[in-house]
């Protein structure tokens, strides 16, 4: 049973800021290999910079979220992030999609009681939702589709996992085994296909 959109942000909202932080670079690790394939496709674009600021974030999220060099990240990103207007493929849409949640995590890492997370969550639905109605039309059915039903269950579950589970280290080696191994995009992608 999916998840409605208002109980999913409510959770979001509820957890703490470094659970909205573990939350919020997970949805960003999934979107990742979107750009990625995009990156590949038209030779643009520097995905060893993403790759490596999440990194970045995920260390951070182990020790000291505080210490986040957000600016650094966010200036080496704005380079990166493609513009619709200069390609003429689907694929630019998700990319930038990945680009922009990475931007406004790192925002959340300046401003814990901001809305990023709720913003990275609905960015991510928002790209699975574009990739339902390019691939298979506008006037299919979201609620039901199994693509839209994965995103929600997942992002519910790791709001419920979190929840769950205290601010430490292992908490974040276990979200990242549990939750992006294998890594999958939210489009069903795997960068290995």
């Amino acid at each position: 049973m999916m998840a409605s959109a208002n109980t999913l942000n409510q959770q979001i909202r509820e957890l703490s800021h470094w659970h909205q932080l573990a939350f919020s670079i997970a949805l960003c690790e999934r979107m990742l290999p979107n750009y990625q394939l995009f990156s590949e496709a038209v030779a643009w674009g520097d995905a060893a910079t993403l790759t490596n600021s999440l990194n970045a974030a995920w260390d951070a999220l182990r020790t000291k979220p505080s210490q986040f060099n957000h600016e650094r990240w966010q200036e080496k990103l704005a380079e990166n992030i493609p513009d619709p207007e200069d390609y003429d493929m689907y694929g630019v849409w998700p990319a930038m999609d990945a680009a922009t949640a990475l931007d406004t995590l790192f925002s959340l890492f300046a401003e814990p009681k901001g809305p990023a997370a709720l913003e990275i969550s609905r960015l991510s639905r928002h790209c699975v939702k574009q990739y339902i109605q390019i691939t298979e039309g506008e006037d299919v059915e979201l609620k039901t589709h199994p693509l839209m039903q994965y995103e929600f269950d997942m992002q519910s579950e790791l709001v419920e996992w979190l929840a769950d589970h205290a601010k430490s280290p292992n908490t974040v080696s276990q979200l990242r085994k549990e939750f992006l191994s294998p890594l999958i995009s939210n489009l069903g992608l795997s960068i290995e296909e």
